[in-house]
């Protein structure tokens, strides 16, 4: 089969992290054709947390050599049947919200990236008796991770559901709070990080977080395709990125949850079908 590309660009109206900047970012999307219908997949990297390069991926993707390209790969080839199948129910989910100065006041549970080992700014949400995910991108070393707890006062733990990836090495610890992998990899997590757009669902009992790769479009509603499919509705997930681009595709049903825009689906892909398509190889 032959599969065809097309670049877009994407521009942040804030920082994803504190190894990112709000300059535009390049993603790619794929397309093949199948009988009745065209299927396509999204592609998009954060090399700074170290993914494969654009330029790479799109050279070496025929090859599948390793767990992203796989992935987008299964994407594009089901992309179709995970269209029909949810358009025709467009299901809520519970979605945390990601925390930076003008966000709302009203959510339940935030998510609070860390921006240097004494970023206390989330000390207020706590006070205002939020439920806070932290995510350290690695920022700590193990010794200023155990000094960092110990300025925030006990009585605040109980609010802080996890952090995410507080430090590159074993996490044999006592924490006082659950640990959550997402790029780093320890077997000692208890909660982990899933993103649908980079890696296939774990086999695991432990919760999984749905998480939005912060691409484009298509790649949140691949994500919200999965996790209706195949996740925990019960628990708070990061699918939409409130007012993280300049358009979303998710509007909010209630205070907790938000479900998509079906116009705003069926304009994406109306795009993604018209003109500009050029082949990429043949797989």
């Amino acid at each position: 089969m032959k599969v065809y590309y097309k670049f877009y660009d994407l521009h942040p109206l804030r920082t994803a992290n504190r190894l990112d900047n709000k300059a535009s970012r390049r993603g790619v999307h794929l397309k093949i054709d199948l009988r009745r219908d065209q299927s396509f997949a999204d592609f998009f990297s954060h090399p700074s947390l170290g993914d494969i390069e654009l330029e790479e991926f799109l050279e070496k993707f025929k090859y599948q050599e390793d767990e992203m390209s796989q992935k987008t790969f299964h994407l594009l080839q089901s992309d179709a049947r995970l269209r029909f199948d949810s358009l025709a129910k467009l299901t809520p989910f519970k979605n945390h919200t990601l925390w930076h100065p003008q966000s709302r006041t009203d959510a339940l549970v935030y998510k609070y990236k860390l921006q240097s080992i004494d970023d206390f700014g989330f000390i207020k949400l706590l006070e205002n008796k939020k439920t806070v995910r932290l995510d350290a991108n690695g920022v700590f070393q193990k010794d200023e991770y155990i000094s960092f707890f110990k300025n925030i006062d006990p009585a605040f733990y109980e609010h802080i559901e996890y952090i995410e990836d507080p430090y590159i090495g074993d996490w044999n610890i006592d924490s006082p709070i659950k640990l959550a992998s997402d790029f780093i990899v320890s077997p000692d997590h208890s909660v982990k990080i899933y993103k649908p757009n980079r890696e296939f669902l774990p086999k695991s009992l432990k919760p999984n977080i749905f998480s939005s790769y912060m691409g484009s479009q298509l790649g949140q509603w691949h994500t919200y395709c999965e996790l209706i499919h195949s996740g925990d509705l019960s628990l708070f997930h990061g699918v939409q990125i409130d007012k993280f681009y300049e358009d979303d595709i998710f509007y909010q049903t209630s205070p907790e949850t938000y479900a998509p825009d079906k116009a705003k689906v069926k304009k994406f892909y109306d795009e993604l079908m018209s003109s500009g398509w050029k082949v990429l190889c043949s797989i």
